[in-house]
């Protein structure tokens, strides 16, 4: 019996060191936290987003008596920009738009036989950025501030234009004057 208790508390410390050994491990930043910082880059600098809104037929609309299509910001196509020298990518949405319902930004189409799709022009803003992170380097031996990623931070659209344009449908690289 004298043995079975020695077993048991053994057994008991073994759980108890394994459990907060899994506590520690299992908690971020409490075991192997580290420090890191962001430095932004240089200037905010802008790009444009420009084409076609989402949603509407790829020959585009036609109204012989007038009307309008509503267009949202959110979602449809993307255009997408390639920042270089390993700062990643980023995308701006076009919109989508649509000629039943009510929600969103009306855009009128013109009284005429023509087809006509919404397009978009948007600004974004956007800043480069290095992200640091305080660990050990060997080469030094000490610990210090070492270079760990960098990207670009989209801080938002700054302009917006959107307006009914005539295209022409079926693809054709040009429209047949007077039709």
């Amino acid at each position: 019996m004298h043995k079975e208790i020695k077993m048991t508390r053994r057994a008991t410390c073994l759980v108890i060191i394994l459990m907060v050994g899994l506590i520690i491990i299992s908690v971020p930043n409490v075991a192997f936290a580290k420090r890191s910082k962001v430095v932004y880059q240089g200037k905010s600098f802008y790009k444009w987003a420009k084409g076609y809104s989402g949603g509407i037929d790829k020959n585009g609309i036609s109204m012989p008596t007038g009307g309008a299509v509503w267009w949202t910001d959110k979602g449809g196509p993307k255009v997408s920009f390639s920042f270089g020298a390993g700062y990643g990518y980023g995308s701006v949405g076009l919109g989508i738009s649509s000629s039943k319902g009510t929600r969103g930004q009306s855009v009128k189409i013109p009284a005429t036989k023509h087809f006509y799709k919404v397009y978009v022009k948007k600004q974004v803003k956007y800043r480069k950025y290095k992200v640091y992170v305080w660990r050990y380097d060997p080469r030094v031996k000490r610990e210090r501030w070492v270079y760990s990623s960098k990207g670009v931070k989209n801080l938002g659209v700054t302009a917006r234009q959107y307006y009914a344009k005539r295209v022409c449908p079926n693809g054709a690289h040009h429209c047949k004057k007077g039709k």
